[in-house]
């Protein structure tokens, strides 16, 4: 090829490079569109500390209580895993059946660019099975497996204060001398005296106390035995000729025979040997325990969850430490037979009133005015009011009548949440608590949710006890913000170096 000269390399080729050279008016707002282009990039993008990965995999949970595995897996495992395989994304399907549950996974395609249309596709099948055996089910479909917490907040109750711990004893010990009062010895007497939060009904109790007072006073460990009752706290006074720490043994033991050590009370303080009255305080602010019950924390904490859920930015707030509740109704088969009834005429019932009824509406006057049905119940207390059935002698008979309406923790707790922090000589100190787990929306900034969490519970803060306990044990908002001012504090240190002396 004959060689070519500038001058026609520059009249006939043309490149990138000499267009922006011959240009220049050009080039230069290029750059400057490409800067403003990456700065305005820079602000919108996402900011969050955990990167926002699609998990394409779920579980689904059911159980079968008291089923062995063979038949868990034979009878409520594959039914699961062929519904799942309906959907034609499936990659992979694999399950592991245990004494009354079974745990099903499914992983989809890595093609498959929508996985959560997919999986919701697929709980909608889960949620259609209808043929599962008596007594398995629902089916717990989780799958939010790459889901992250950007702030885990914890509310704890604090120990109970002094001004409360004082009145207790004050109380105790009144009842104390009261009861001591007429009693044959009242010099020998012992009280085995077990308290808790101010809000816990003592009537909780008192179906194993009666049960504590009956073998106590069979086997000889009490004489001329009284039950102790007030607000807050509840116990045995007697005389006994063990001593302190061999009471308390005996106690425990009871309990470990009796029930089961995690079916005792939740909220129930150490139990306290009360001899001499003037005492009582000293040994209650020893033994003294949390201010809050669960119930409270749960009322607190559901505050919480709620005003958070009220942020635009927030996508979900999960509590976990909680403890659920259930209503109890111990009734005697002698006693229900005797005014010719059964349980499932008690089921029966309660099935029937306790249902959301449409209440319609009515035209008065050319106005429409509604009328709102009130058969749900709203406490125990209404249970206890249901009339279940008509005596001969034709007087109603009340649910209350025939068996014992009561409000308790469902036992054993299957998890339960505690925090630890080190109080003013040092200590640590251990209490119950509930943890809120705060979500962020995807493609949102955290510096943006830590200011909308921050005022927002600033707002609540005034509607909440003033010595709750509120500690945030994982703040990606701060941890952000730390990593950012140490990444600035080192590329000041490597610019500067030396003093200043570069």
């Amino acid at each position: 090829m004959a060689h070519r000269s500038d001058d026609w390399l520059i009249a006939n080729v043309h490149n990138t490079a000499r267009f922006f050279t011959a240009n220049r008016h050009i080039a230069w707002m290029t750059l400057v569109a490409t800067f403003v282009w990456g700065v305005f990039g820079y602000l919108r993008m996402p900011q969050r500390k955990d990167p926002d990965i699609p998990v394409k995999m779920a579980m689904a949970i059911c159980y079968w209580p008291g089923v062995d595995a063979v038949r868990v897996e034979q009878l409520v495992a594959r039914r699961i895993e062929e519904t799942m395989a309906e959907n034609v994304t499936v990659k992979e399907i694999t399950s592991t059946s245990r004494l009354g549950v079974a745990f099903v996974w499914v992983t989809l395609k890595e093609e498959i660019n929508d996985p959560a249309k997919e999986l919701d596709d697929i709980k909608l099948r889960l949620d259609g099975i209808s043929d599962l055996p008596p007594g398995a089910g629902p089916i717990n479909f989780i799958r939010d497996f790459g889901s992250t917490a950007a702030l885990m907040l914890t509310v704890a109750s604090p120990r109970a204060s002094d001004a409360v711990i004082a009145l207790r004893a004050r109380a105790i010990a009144d009842t104390l001398r009261r009861i001591r009062a007429t009693a044959a010895t009242p010099e020998q007497r012992a009280a085995l005296i077990y308290s808790g939060p101010a809000t816990t009904p003592s009537t909780t109790l008192r179906p194993v106390l009666d049960l504590f007072l009956a073998g106590a006073t069979a086997d000889g460990t009490f004489r001329d035995a009284r039950l102790v009752f007030g607000p807050g706290f509840l116990g045995v006074d007697g005389a006994t000729s063990l001593d302190d720490s061999a009471l308390v043994r005996y106690a425990q033991g009871f309990i470990e025979r009796t029930l089961r050590a995690s079916e005792f009370h939740p909220d129930a303080w150490p139990g306290i040997v009360v001899r001499d009255l003037p005492k009582t305080e000293a040994l209650l602010r020893e033994r003294a325990g949390e201010k809050y019950s669960y119930r409270e924390l749960d009322e607190y904490t559901d505050l919480i969850r709620r005003t958070l859920q009220s942020i635009p930015i927030v996508t979900k707030v999960s509590r976990s430490g909680l403890l659920d509740e259930q209503v109890l109704l111990t009734f005697s088969q002698e006693r229900l037979a005797s005014y010719g009834l059964g349980t499932y005429k008690i089921k029966d019932v309660l099935s029937a009133r306790n249902i959301p009824e449409a209440g319609g509406t009515l035209d008065i006057q050319g106005k429409t005015v509604a009328v709102a049905a009130t058969g749900e119940f709203q406490n125990e207390r209404e249970i206890g009011d249901v009339i279940v059935g008509a005596s001969k002698a034709g007087a109603p008979l009340y649910l209350r009548d025939m068996v014992d309406v009561s409000r308790e923790y469902r036992t054993p707790a299957t998890y339960v949440n505690y925090f630890s922090t080190a109080d003013s000589s040092g200590q640590w100190r251990r209490s119950r608590g509930v943890t809120l787990s705060v979500e962020m929306r995807a493609g949102s900034k955290i510096g943006e949710f830590g200011h909308a969490v921050d005022s927002t519970l600033a707002r609540v803060r005034d509607r909440l006890p003033e010595d709750l306990v509120m500690a945030r044990t994982s703040d990606q908002p701060r941890q952000v913000e730390e990593s950012v001012d140490l990444f600035m504090d080192s590329l000041v240190e490597a610019i500067v170096g030396d003093g200043g002396k570069r």
